[in-house]
C-alpha cells in the first residue's frame, strides 16, 4: 500500500459487513490481544475487537510490507497503540456501533512527526445535549450551541473534533475538554480556535458525515493536509487474501 509523506489515509467500513466477508481471524493476534478477546462478556463484542485487531494488523502490514502476525505495538500510559521501534507510520483508531475507522499517516524523518487523532460516534437522538455540553465543552463552545434549535448535529460535530483532538494528543479525556475549543460550524475542515494548555501547533480538524448515522473527525498537526478517504468493504478481498 502507498501512502505519500504529506497525506492521510482515513479507512472506514461496517463491521457487520467486514467480518460476513471473512475479516476475522484470530491467527494474526498477538497472545496479549487474544487474552483480551476472551474476556469479553458478550460475543458481538468480541467479534467487533477480532475483526478491528485482525483490519489493523493487516491494513498496517500492507503499508510496512511485512507480514500480520509480524506487526508489533506498544502502548503509552494512556493505553493508546503505537508501532514498536523506529515508526514508519503513525495510525489512529475509533468504533462506534457498527463502525470501524482507521487513520493512518507517513512518519517521514524529513517531516514534522505528525500527531494523528480519529474519532467516530453513533448520532444518539436520546443524549441531553444541553447537559452534556455544559460538563464537558469549553464555555464559548456552550455558548454557540445554544444558537441552534436543532442541537443534534453541532453537538455532534463539535464532540467528534475535540475527541479526535485529544486523541491526537495521546492523553485521552485527561487533557480536559474543557480546555480548548473548536468549531461548531459545518465545514469539512477547521482549525482549533483556541488551547488554554499553550499548544502551538497549527492544526486541521477534519470532519464527515457517514452512513447518515455517524459522525467523523480527524485531529492532525504540521503540514499534512492531503485527506484520502478509503473503504474497507472495497479492499477487503485483499486484506482476507
Amino acid at each position: 500500500m502507498r501512502l505519500s509523506p504529506r497525506t492521510i489515509h482515513i479507512w472506514t467500513g461496517r463491521f457487520s459487513s467486514l467480518i460476513s466477508q471473512g475479516a476475522y481471524c484470530t491467527s494474526t493476534l498477538s497472545s496479549d490481544e487474544i487474552d483480551r478477546a476472551s474476556k469479553f462478556v458478550f460475543e458481538r463484542d468480541r467479534e467487533k475487537f477480532v475483526a478491528g485487531r485482525y483490519i489493523l494488523r493487516t491494513l498496517l502490514a500492507s503499508y510496512l510490507g511485512e507480514n500480520p502476525e509480524s506487526v508489533q505495538f506498544d502502548y503509552n500510559e494512556f493505553g493508546k497503540p503505537v508501532l514498536s521501534g523506529i515508526a514508519r507510520f503513525i495510525f489512529n483508531v475509533s468504533h462506534a456501533e457498527d463502525l470501524l475507522c482507521i487513520a493512518i499517516a507517513h512518519a517521514d524523518p524529513g517531516l514534522q512527526m505528525p500527531r494523528i487523532g480519529v474519532d467516530v460516534e453513533f448520532i444518539d437522538r436520546d443524549i441531553p445535549f444541553s447537559d452534556v455540553a455544559e460538563s464537558h465543552f469549553s464555555p464559548e463552545e456552550v455558548h454557540v450551541l445554544r444558537q441552534y434549535e436543532d442541537k443534534r448535529r453541532p453537538f455532534f460535530r463539535c464532540w467528534t473534533r475535540k475527541e479526535a483532538y485529544i486523541k491526537a494528543h495521546g492523553e485521552g479525556v485527561s487533557y480536559g475538554l474543557d480546555v480548548f475549543g473548536v468549531s461548531l460550524a459545518e465545514e469539512d475542515r477547521s482549525a482549533v480556535e483556541f488551547d488554554r494548555t499553550n499548544d502551538r501547533r497549527d492544526w486541521l480538524i477534519y470532519s464527515w458525515e457517514e452512513y447518515d448515522s455517524y459522525f467523523g473527525a480527524l485531529a492532525v498537526d504540521g503540514s499534512r493536509d492531503n485527506i484520502e478517504h478509503r473503504k474497507l468493504e472495497e479492499q477487503v478481498h485483499l486484506l482476507v487474501s
